[in-house]
């Protein structure tokens, strides 16, 4: 099901809509298990964090899940930094990096998802994985 197929109506100006009122320009790269690495041309392989599958326009400085979920307010330093790219569309997994080099945390992601951007002394900084994809 698309999301353009799944946008709701809007009843009353009050109605907030989840989903971008577009439909996203392209389908989002998602992971999948893999027993072998697939060799062909045309495939771009990149590895699966422990993040956010997401969608980054520069223009608009907004962020979205692959769910359609606005997250550019909780995620506000990653859509402040897509402010200085040019004119784009990002595929990427957002990921939270510890301070501490020892790795990812995807609890990190979830507990920014209620907040207004990074919470000062966190011992996180959210960063965004992207690969590029042949063709594009």
């Amino acid at each position: 099901m698309s999301l353009a197929s799944r946008r709701p109506t809007l009843k009353t100006p009050q109605e907030v809509v989840l989903v971008p009122p577009f439909a996203l320009p392209a389908p989002l790269a998602l992971a999948r298990a893999v027993t072998d690495v697939p060799e062909s041309p045309g495939w771009a392989l990149e590895p699966k964090w422990d993040g956010w599958r997401c969608q980054i326009h520069t223009r608009t400085r907004r962020v979205w899940s692959r769910h359609g979920t606005d997250l550019s307010r909780p995620f506000l330093d990653v859509a402040d930094a897509a402010a200085h790219l040019p004119d784009s569309v990002l595929d990427g997994e957002l990921v939270a990096v510890l301070n501490d080099g020892s790795g990812v945390a995807f609890d990190r992601l979830q507990s920014r998802a209620g907040r207004r951007g990074p919470r000062p002394g966190a011992d996180f900084t959210v960063h965004v994985a992207t690969g590029v994809r042949a063709g594009s």
